[in-house]
C-alpha cells in the first residue's frame, strides 16, 4: 500500500521515527516531508496519515503512549 487511511487516536500520543524510505506525513493541516531518521510527535486527537513518496516501502517505528491496545483508531475523512 502507498498510504494510510486518514485517522485519529483519541487516547494515545504517538512518536514516529522513519527508518527507511520517504514520504509525506499529513498532520492536521500540515504536510511534513519525512525521510530516514526524521521524527514527528502526533498528539492524541490530531488527524494524520502517511503517504509513501518513494519507490521502495517506507519503514517507521511508532511509539504509543500509553501502550497501544490496538483499539484506538478512528478513521476520518481528509479535512483538506
Amino acid at each position: 500500500r502507498d498510504r494510510e487511511k486518514p485517522h485519529i487516536h483519541e487516547t494515545h500520543d504517538l512518536t514516529v521515527v522513519v527508518k527507511s524510505g520517504k514520504g509525506i506525513l499529513h498532520l492536521g493541516r500540515d504536510e511534513l516531508p519525512m525521510k530516514c531518521d526524521d521524527m514527528a510527535f502526533i498528539p492524541k486527537g490530531v488527524f494524520h496519515y502517511f503517504v509513501n513518496t518513494g519507490i521502495k516501502p517506507a519503514v517507521a517505528y511508532v511509539i504509543f503512549n500509553p501502550v497501544y491496545d490496538g483499539k484506538d483508531m478512528k478513521f476520518v475523512e481528509d479535512s483538506k
